[in-house]
Formats: structure tokens, sequence, C-alpha cells
């Protein structure tokens, strides 16, 4: 699953990542700081189909929805994408591209959960599948809000957790944003193992107060500021060919 991540990305650097796809920020080009603990219901960058760029809660919201629910759809399975309801109606006609430089999980030790920040190796942005969704309020007024894709867990990520979110190489980006249904499922698919390296962050991620550039640090070696990574199978750099309030 995906339930935090860091983005550092300023905006400009996000137009450029999707480059090929000639991005447009839809009302002009925002203004943030770096963020190393995004979490649920805050608002986020995403690119849509058609190179639109723009800022959308992180929580979906069904357009058929009464209200908002308490509990965030911050998570879509993508082996269901075409069954749920919540998810069928965006994913036929609403796919994104969610930028981030990495994410969270916990792993399991001796009863604790242990954070875990995991990134490309390469140390580029990487890029997740999701979908959209616009819910009218009762003012009239348009919320457009966003769920992260998640797949089976790789062999390299199982070892913290059974999911993850959907990681796309650059050759997948125009295909998850513009294929039919039926063929965009084709990409939903745990990225290769040796795309990704984790290791042990602070504690101090579990709460959203926190921020800032310690939090994904390696925890054994902060002061050093040499990272560590765990279980590196290989040393050579993959690139995936063609990388509680508001955040903005």
């Amino acid at each position: 699953m995906c339930g935090r991540y860091a983005l550092i990305l300023p905006p400009e650097a996000i137009r450029q990542l999707f480059q090929f796809l000639n991005p447009v920020w839809a009302q002009g080009i925002p203004n943030w700081a770096a963020r190393y603990n995004v979490a649920p219901t805050q608002s986020v960058p995403v690119l849509c189909a058609g190179g639109t760029l723009a800022i959308m809660r992180w929580g979906l919201v069904p357009h058929w929805a009464k209200d908002i629910a308490s509990a965030p759809l911050i998570n879509a399975r993508g082996e269901s994408l075409r069954d749920k309801p919540s998810f069928r109606d965006a994913f036929s006609a609403r796919r994104c591209l969610v930028p981030a430089n990495g994410f969270y999980e916990w792993r399991e030790e001796a009863g604790q959960k242990i954070p875990m920040y995991i990134r490309l190796r390469s140390k580029e942005p990487l890029v997740f599948g999701g979908i959209w969704e616009r819910w009218r309020r009762p003012d009239g007024s348009n919320l457009d809000s966003m769920a992260i894709i998640t797949t089976p867990a790789n062999a390299h990520i199982g070892q913290l957790h059974d999911r993850m979110p959907l990681i796309l190489g650059a050759q997948d980006w125009k295909a998850w944003l513009d294929l039919p249904p039926g063929d965009a499922q084709g990409v939903v698919r745990p990225c290769p193992d040796d795309w990704l390296e984790y290791f042990t962050v602070s504690q101090r991620v579990n709460s959203v107060t926190n921020d800032g550039p310690d939090l994904i640090e390696p925890e054994d070696t902060a002061s050093s500021g040499t990272p560590s990574p765990r279980r590196q199978t290989s040393k050579k750099k993959i690139k995936p060919d063609g990388g509680q309030g508001s955040l903005f």
C-alpha cells in the first residue's frame, strides 16, 4: 500500500519530469515547499490525460458520494479497478500520474512498526499510477481528488509488506493515461525487484506534524549523511527508461 510519501520536486521540475507529454499547469504555476511527509487529505500535484498538471486532494471521493468519507480512499487495488463501484468510473475515464521522490512502509519487528523509506536506486523521481474524480460540494464548488493504485508486492518489497504502489516506468506513462481500460490494465503490475532500495528512518515520520529532510535520512547513519540502503542486490543504477492540512 502507500499511506505516506515524500515530494521534494518544485513545480518546474515536475513539468520537466513529464516533458514529453507536453504538460501545462491547469491554473498557473503553483508554489510549494519541499514536503517529506505527505499524508492523506493533503493536496498534491498530479498529471492527467492531455498533459494537464493539477492539484488534487489525496483521498478519492467518488462522484456519486453524498459526502466526504471520514476514511478517505487513498489506495485502489489494481486487481479490482474494473469491478469496484468506487473506482470503476475513474479507472475508465480519469487516470493520472502522481510524482514522488520516495514513499514509506512500516515493517513489523519484535512487535514494533519500524518505518522504512523506499526510493529508486537511481535516486531519480518515481511516478505512481493513480485515478481521480470530481465531486460536487453542497455549495456547488468542485473537489478533485485522487487515489494511488496498488499491486501485490514484488519479492524485494514483499519483505516489508504484501502490497506496494503501482510504480510506472516512463515507457508506460502515456499508456496509463490514454489506453482503453482493458489495455491500461496491462501495465498494472509490480515494478521489477531491482528498481528499488529501502532503509530504516526515524520514528518521527509517524506523526504527520513532522516534516523535513531528516525524515528520509537513514537512521543508523543520519549524522554522517551517508546512506546505507538495506538489501541492495546490485550496485548498478536502474532507471525506468523511456524515473492534515494543505500541502500548498
